[in-house]
C-alpha cells in the first residue's frame, strides 16, 4: 500500500496552483474549473473546491 494523494480544498483552483508552482516548483498535471492535480517528487495533490469534494487521503493498494 502507499499514499496516492492527499486532496485539500480550496477556494480558487487557479491561484491554489499558481501557489504551489510558485512556491514548492509542483508540476500541474491537470488543471480545470473544480480541481486539478499537481505532482511533486515525492507526492501528488488534489485541489479540490469545498462544495464538490471532502478533503482527503487516498492510497494505492497492490491486491496481488
Amino acid at each position: 500500500m502507499k499514499i496516492d494523494h492527499i486532496a485539500l480544498q480550496v477556494s480558487d483552483i487557479y491561484e491554489a496552483c499558481e501557489w504551489y508552482r510558485d512556491h514548492f516548483n509542483a508540476n500541474i498535471v491537470y488543471f480545470d474549473q473544480s480541481w486539478a492535480l499537481l505532482e511533486f517528487d515525492n507526492i501528488k495533490m488534489a485541489l479540490i473546491l469545498p462544495n464538490q469534494h471532502q478533503n482527503h487521503l487516498a492510497v494505492e493498494v497492490n491486491l496481488k
